[in-house]
């Protein structure tokens, strides 16, 4: 295969589907049927190739700033390990449930965490600031265009949403503002909100079919160590602290299997029973791609479980069930 001819053949190379290359790529065939480049957008493979390949992440993408500055929000405000993790939560919560803000809403947040930065303003200002751009109104009342599900911010003509195994539809989304609102950065949206909506709706669901006493669910516990701890407890005696059995989550939407296999490390901050990868099910249904990722991770992370969501939410029925029963 020849090399292309100038930057414009390059690009278009870019979006010509890896299969259809004149060369040999050792790929599986997920990752040969995609693209770098869909139109003048980079596709999700893309993206996430370049997060593999940047040695220090956290100095390079505006989402690692954005993670960094809600802990630092998190431990200023928090007086104690417990309200600490509690901010955590609230603040990712925050920023998965509100992909659009009014400033007034920003007000409301800067007096939930007010203490302040080295600027003298509370830190939490600094926090929003790094994961949404700020536009000026001169109205009252702002509309933005949003998905009806995800949430997402769309264009104003468009007439479906692009988020990966969304099928909602645009709606206007009215604020109520005193002179500006914001929209949050796309690489927060791709890394922080759209991740997020398969955690949040794990824990969720499952809070929704749990009582407190059989389950003990910790969204992203010891800040982050994973998505989401679930404690099975002892119906004799439901003491979080002293659970039957624990399972560790972390919840994965990838275009790319091989990918994320790669990039990932299961982090052993909290010991846990059983370790699962929990799949949303538009991923986990894609021909090859639950047996390809399951395979990349063969000698990289040893007792990884890989699970469709809905068949693991059956499965921690299943096994709060068991225990009820026992």
């Amino acid at each position: 295969m020849a090399p292309p001819a100038d930057d414009l053949a390059l690009m278009q190379l870019c979006r010509v589907p890896f299969c259809d290359w004149d060369v040999h790529l050792n790929l599986s065939e997920i990752d040969s049927e995609m693209a770098l480049l869909d139109g003048d957008e980079l596709t999700e493979l893309a993206h996430e190739a370049a997060r593999v390949g940047v040695p220090d992440v956290e100095a390079d993408f505006i989402e690692e700033r954005t993670f960094a500055m809600i802990k630092a929000v998190a431990e200023l405000n928090g007086t104690t390990p417990e309200g600490v993790q509690h901010n955590y939560e609230r603040l990712r919560r925050f920023l998965i449930d509100n992909t659009v803000l009014s400033d007034k809403q920003v007000r409301t947040v800067m007096r939930e965490f007010p203490s302040p930065g080295t600027n003298g303003q509370p830190l939490v200002q600094t926090l929003i600031e790094i994961a949404f751009e700020r536009r000026t109104s001169d109205s009252p009342t702002v509309q933005v265009t949003c998905c009806s599900d995800c949430g997402n911010p769309l264009a104003e003509r468009a007439n479906k949403c692009g988020t990966p195994g969304c099928v909602g539809a645009p709606s206007e989304k009215q604020l109520s503002v005193f002179e500006a609102y914001f929209v949050q950065h796309r690489g927060v949206r791709r890394y922080i909100h759209d991740a997020g909506l398969l955690e949040v709706r794990l824990h969720d669901t499952l809070r929704a079919d749990l009582p407190e006493t059989a389950v003990f669910l910790r969204p992203w516990p010891e800040r982050d160590a994973f998505d989401l701890l679930i404690a099975f407890l002892d119906p004799r005696d439901p003491d979080p602290g002293q659970p039957v059995e624990v399972w560790g989550v972390d919840g994965k939407d990838h275009a790319s299997p091989t990918l994320l296999a790669i990039g990932f490390h299961w982090k052993y901050a909290v010991p846990c029973h059983r370790r699962f990868i929990v799949l949303p099910t538009h991923r986990a249904e894609q021909p090859g791609y639950v047996p390809t990722l399951t395979t990349e991770l063969e000698g990289r992370d040893v007792g990884i479980e890989v699970v469709e969501e809905q068949k693991f939410v059956a499965m921690v029925r299943a096994r709060a069930a068991e225990i009820e029963l026992a």
